[in-house]
């Protein structure tokens, strides 16, 4: 049975039921208390789930190139996509809309790839044989949707897919190479002249040299913000002197070219992919290259059987030295004299027919 309070009489209505009633009426003060506590406990509750939303969010606007201003029909045509700009050079815009085969999805003039999510991609040089030091790579950027917190830890990730392809057709994109990432900067460097020279470091990168082009490489990785960044470029920051390259095919043009989708970053690790994708191993033809001792001469080693040119150039692109050598394909080492005074950093050229790999080395120590 049902004993409801009195608010005329503020006493039990039945003389039997007084010991339910004992507490007499709660206080108005009592009643605010409940109140505001049950509020205070909704409030927490609903910043508790804004922080927890803030975090799983990704903080690239239009990661995936979807939005447009105007469908693209010519390479080259960045500035279409929603969001984005060019950090250097004239990235490439591909997406379903244009129905021809020139820079359409998922077949253009530069390859054939389905994209990762959606119905567009980009299109980037990874690296270019302008000379060691400061070769064209092309950056995409864009401005985050907040800046970063200073001492948080941020997850980043990107999907890449080499390919060969190029828009004048005797041209082939003949290198695959690696240091492809994204760069956080507080600042917004736009254009053509490009850094000279390049940052030298990434937030995010691949020491891998990515030659998978069949499907989609991840490069992702965390770090902590030491800066309140706000702009994320795309791309390969490194200089040619610090990037590894090998070459996949004969081309009249030598750089690398790559397939870019699905852009990355978030405060929480489980928004933004974590594992590197399709692992790409260095190929094993790949020498090994060392100062032998404190002499003048470098210990090729591992160099299958066939004819060398090294080729040594200071870092700012001027050839010191140049030698040929013959390799017997055994496990013996090669030693090559070198005939200038090295001081400072080199970077090393070394070419075996249609291959060709590129190393920084350091003075050897007295």
């Amino acid at each position: 049975m049902r004993y409801p309070w009195s608010e005329r009489n503020a006493r039990c209505p039945m003389s039997a039921l007084a010991s339910r009633c004992s507490l007499g009426r709660p206080p108005r003060a009592r009643i605010l208390e409940m109140v505001r506590t049950i509020l205070r406990s909704t409030a927490c509750t609903a910043l508790a789930v804004v922080a927890i939303l803030a975090r799983a969010q990704n903080l690239v606007p239009n990661p995936s190139f979807e939005e447009y201003t105007e469908c693209p029909s010519y390479y080259g045509e960045w500035f279409k996509i929603d969001n984005w700009f060019t950090g250097f050079a004239t990235p490439d815009y591909f997406h379903m809309c244009d129905g021809s085969d020139f820079v359409g999805v998922p077949r253009n003039v530069f390859g054939y790839q389905q994209p990762a999510t959606g119905q567009a991609y980009c299109g980037i040089w990874g690296y270019s044989a302008a000379g060691p030091g400061f070769g064209l790579h092309e950056l995409l950027g864009i401005r985050l949707n907040e800046p970063l917190i200073v001492g948080e830890t941020y997850w980043a990730s990107v999907k890449v897919s080499w390919t060969t392809g190029h828009p004048f057709k005797e041209t082939n994109a003949g290198f695959a190479s690696n240091k492809l990432g994204l760069f956080l900067s507080l600042d917004s460097l736009v254009g053509e002249q490009g850094w000279l020279p390049w940052p030298g470091g990434a937030q995010v990168y691949t020491e891998q040299i990515i030659t998978d082009s069949v499907g989609w490489t991840t490069i992702a990785g965390h770090f902590t913000a030491d800066a309140p960044y706000v702009f994320l470029y795309v791309g390969n920051v490194f200089g040619d002197d610090q990037t590894q390259v090998i070459r996949i095919q004969d081309g009249t043009d030598d750089f690398s070219y790559y397939y870019v989708d699905d852009v990355c970053l978030s405060m929480d690790s489980a928004f933004c992919p974590i594992d590197m994708g399709i692992q790409e191993a260095v190929p094993m033809d790949r020498p090994m290259v060392a100062w032998s001792g404190v002499s003048m001469a470098l210990r090729v080693m591992g160099a299958q059987a066939g004819i060398y040119d090294m080729l040594l150039y200071d870092v700012v692109g001027r050839l010191l030295d140049q030698r040929a050598f013959a390799s017997s394909g055994l496990q013996d080492d090669v030693l090559v004299p070198i005939r200038t005074n090295v001081l400072a950093p080199v970077i090393l050229r070394l070419q075996s027919g249609e291959r060709e790999w590129h190393y920084k080395l350091t003075p050897p120590v007295p």
